[in-house]
């Protein structure tokens, strides 16, 4: 009997370029902060001014380190072979959180 395509293999080949994708972006986006930081607005000026990560050099970079981890957990997740669903859906904690607290900073700028 051929082996047909599930949801489950067609969720992987979804959510993989996706989540390569925004890991290239923030990688791309740490390095900038890295080796140009006079193109970021840290400190008191810019848009962002209020959020924690836009403190200083140091925050942004620790949180891009941080959301780039989530993303490969999140990736990690889609490509894990376990019986366990529930250590699965755990390793999608992190980037839920980081896409939760972006909409709901998103959000605070809006209204």
């Amino acid at each position: 009997m051929p082996k047909t395509s599930t949801s489950s293999s067609c969720t992987k080949w979804i959510a993989t370029p996706i989540f390569v994708g925004l890991i290239g972006l923030f990688i791309l986006d740490f390095w900038d902060a890295w080796h140009t930081p006079e193109i970021y607005p840290f400190g008191a000026e810019g848009p962002a001014a209020d959020m924690w990560m836009y403190d200083s050099q140091s925050n942004y970079l620790q949180g891009s380190a941080l959301t780039i981890g989530a993303i490969v957990l999140a990736l990690i997740g889609v490509w894990r072979q376990t019986r366990s669903n529930f250590l699965r859906r755990l390793y999608f904690a992190p980037f839920a959180y980081w896409v939760l607290i972006t909409v709901v900073r998103m959000a605070e700028h809006i209204i």
